[in-house]
């Protein structure tokens, strides 16, 4: 069994499962904790200006006289990443959505677009937060907080991989700060 993070509960059902002459080899420390190489950036919005504060971000992030950025917009809803997607088409910027209701070959096809350069911005679930590997990702864009830290620290990750830096930007809303587990944890990670 492989794992990025090793939650409390995963373990407990590893252990559950596992034989007793199984072997538990860690590279890193076992805190969750966001790579170094990542700046961390959180703003704190009203829910009904995400979405103006997001094409003010990406107005700023794109507007650039180099080649624009790969950008990665975390949602927290399928609906939600179609809604920002077909927004952004309407204005012109050049996007796709990746999330479960994707058939495999059209999430494959989404992926390709986004790792050849072809389309700079992915609008995506936690489906893209795990397992993804594309190396060159320079921005990570939490257009909605994630439901825990895990999947935080598992987003952000998308950026600062091998060495290089990246930025992530997180919304947070009023409606976040009443997650106050959620808070204290990802406030924990930020350290």
């Amino acid at each position: 069994m492989f794992t990025a993070t090793w939650p409390k509960e995963v373990e407990g059902m590893a252990r559950d499962f596992l034989s007793d002459n199984t072997v538990q080899v860690n590279v890193g420390s076992f805190g969750l904790h966001a790579v170094k190489t990542v700046t961390q950036v959180v703003e704190v919005v009203d829910e009904r200006d995400k979405p103006r504060r997001l094409l003010s971000l990406l107005d700023t992030l794109l507007d650039t006289p180099e080649e624009p950025p790969k950008i990665i917009i975390f949602a927290a809803t399928k609906r939600t990443c179609d809604d920002i997607v077909y927004e952004l088409r309407r204005l012109r910027v050049n996007s796709l959505a990746m999330h479960g209701d994707k058939v495999q070959q059209e999430r494959d096809w989404v992926l390709d677009q986004f790792r050849s350069g072809q389309c700079k911005l992915l609008v995506a679930t936690d489906v893209a937060a795990r397992g993804l590997d594309v190396s060159d990702i320079k921005v990570v864009i939490n257009f909605d907080m994630p439901g825990q830290s895990e999947d935080y620290v598992h987003r952000i990750g998308r950026t600062g991989r091998a060495g290089r830096s990246g930025t992530a930007y997180t919304f947070f809303t009023a409606e976040d700060g009443k997650k106050g587990t959620l808070l204290r944890d990802t406030l924990n990670v930020l350290r």
